[in-house]
């Protein structure tokens, strides 16, 4: 996985990648790399901020240019201040220069303050392995943007492209993602979905193993993450994963079960699903 806000402590001993954002880009960096951990309430008398510039004001600030697109190993992780609400973690990061410092991680706030857009180096390299080299079929005309340009592109339904390549763009929001090819519609971007599949994509080896499975009218719906009428419980888990909650009621009428999938509704009798509300 990438650095998310539950595997935090897992990251010790892990490389980072600092791919920052538009946003830093544009401001540097405030209150998030410091020479030292910071106690509580010292923040005024204590500005002890790592590769400090001036910005507006009184603000010190870190440099963009002189910490992003370089690699930082995570030499241990320290729990700060914690409340209800949030906790925060201190990340004591080393690059080339070797001078130590630490990186200010805040889980509760990081998605609507400063997004600091580290890539686990680790995650990034299990995606080129099972991505990388792949067959995928797009799946229905949902635009794709391209890697070298603002243009999106409607391929055809089940379209073959190749994954070459696991990308960042640095300096911009987007997460990492597959550049997709196709001889056509030249290089386009796959959205990373959970480290596991590509958005409204299917991998081709799996798309027919799954007609192989069921068929070829419920195999090439389940390939698509599509449920339909008619589907048994492991088409449904193949389509869609195990669902959020199960409800069960059973009489001499049969068994009738309820699958929640956030705010869709599968309906089961006996098994096989009966009704779908979406």
């Amino acid at each position: 996985e990438n650095l998310n806000n539950k595997n935090e402590l897992l990251h010790e001993g892990q490389t980072l990648f600092l791919q920052g954002s538009k946003y830093a880009k544009e401001n540097n960096y405030y209150h998030i790399f410091f020479t030292k951990i910071i106690p509580k309430g010292s923040w005024d008398n204590d500005p002890y901020i790592y590769k400090p510039i001036a910005g507006e004001g009184r603000e010190i600030v870190s440099s963009y240019s002189e910490l992003v697109g370089k690699y930082y190993k995570i030499l241990s992780i320290q729990v700060g201040e914690t409340s209800s609400y949030e906790t925060t973690y201190w990340f004591q990061l080393v690059g080339d220069d070797k001078t130590p410092f630490y990186f200010r991680w805040q889980p509760a706030h990081i998605n609507y303050t400063i997004t600091t857009d580290f890539v686990t180096l680790g995650y990034y390299e299990k995606m080129k392995q099972i991505f990388v080299g792949k067959e995928f079929y797009s799946i229905g005309p949902t635009g794709h943007p391209k890697v070298d340009s603002k243009e999106t592109i409607k391929a055809p339904h089940k379209t073959k492209f190749k994954c070459i390549d696991i990308a960042v763009n640095i300096g911009e929001d987007d997460p990492p993602f597959a550049v997709l090819e196709n001889a056509q519609y030249g290089k386009i971007k796959g959205q990373i979905i959970k480290g596991q599949g590509l958005h409204m994509f299917v991998s081709i080896s799996a798309y027919n193993e799954y007609i192989k499975k069921y068929g070829t009218k419920f195999g090439s719906l389940v390939a698509e993450g599509d449920v339909t009428i008619g589907m048994n419980k492991k088409m449904v888990k193949d389509a869609w994963g195990l669902p959020d909650h199960i409800n069960t009621t059973t009489g001499s009428y049969g068994t009738h079960e309820q699958w929640v999938y956030g705010n869709s509704y599968l309906y089961f009798k006996n098994g096989i699903v009966t009704s779908k509300q979406e």
